[in-house]
């Protein structure tokens, strides 16, 4: 993983605590995807996020950025269903 790529996981995993403040993240990458399992003491959620999603996105818009895909209202209302943040928004399952 490049500095640039382990800056972005680490503001993805940021953002994440501070939308999901008393849950674990666990990181779970692939080669075309990042990971993130959140889990919670009466609820997991799964997030994959594309690599080619974020490539563009600097480290301090991580969030602006999952907001306007509205990513953490998504893996909300899905529960353990997994979520996938692609280029074009959110998908559900795995790509």
């Amino acid at each position: 993983m490049s500095v640039s790529e382990e800056s972005l996981c680490e503001a993805v995993v940021e953002y994440l605590m501070s939308e999901f403040a008393d849950c674990e993240i666990q990181q779970e990458h692939q080669e075309d995807s990042l990971g993130f399992r959140i889990l919670c003491e009466d609820q997991g959620y799964f997030l994959r996020v594309m690599r080619n999603a974020i490539v563009s996105v600097e480290a301090a818009q991580i969030a602006e950025y999952f907001a306007s895909f509205s990513v953490v209202m998504t893996l909300k209302s899905l529960g353990d269903f997994p979520v996938v943040l692609t280029e074009s928004g959110c998908i559900f399952g795995s790509p």
